[in-house]
């Protein structure tokens, strides 16, 4: 099992279920995205994941209104993922709203991931977020957890 790292307690932000997943096979993760904005809705989510622990798939659910698209890009050494060795690995992922579609003021949108082929060379996963509205205003969920447990000022989902 791999842990993601938490991202504290947190509930008005970007954040991640559940907080185990499976190193030897495939896990479905959901990214829970409120708009925080009392005017602006939320109309894109990028989810960058950490070049130092590659993940080899990544597959998303079918949303209606908003499309997905993952990009992957090559590693500077391979790697070896669950007796497979990888060139390359999945860095993003990214839903797009469709014109007309967006997740208004105090509304939630729920993001589907299956993961699999995790590294075996960590225990905990940070998985950066970037959350854009349709005001042009754009949140970086980027910071990692901090060690004494206290929640940063713009938490990475995880856990």
């Amino acid at each position: 099992m791999c842990v993601l790292a938490t991202a504290g307690s947190a509930t008005a932000h970007v954040s991640i279920e559940p907080g185990e997943i499976s190193r030897s096979g495939s896990s479905i993760v959901q990214f829970k995205v409120p708009t925080e904005s009392a005017t602006a809705g939320t109309v894109k989510l990028e989810l960058t994941l950490p070049a130092e622990f590659p993940v080899s798939s990544v597959r998303t659910e079918p949303k209606p209104g908003w499309t997905a698209q993952i990009a992957r890009a090559k590693l500077d050494k391979p790697v070896t993922v669950n007796n497979v060795q990888l060139t390359e690995a999945v860095r993003t992922v990214t839903w797009t709203a469709e014109p007309g579609t967006r997740i208004g003021p105090e509304q939630f949108g729920l993001f589907h991931l299956m993961l699999s082929g995790l590294p075996d060379t960590t225990d905990r996963l940070v998985i950066s977020a970037t959350q854009t509205y349709d005001d042009g205003k754009v949140a970086n969920w980027d910071t990692p957890p901090t060690a004494d447990g206290r929640e940063p000022a713009s938490p990475a989902p995880g856990r």
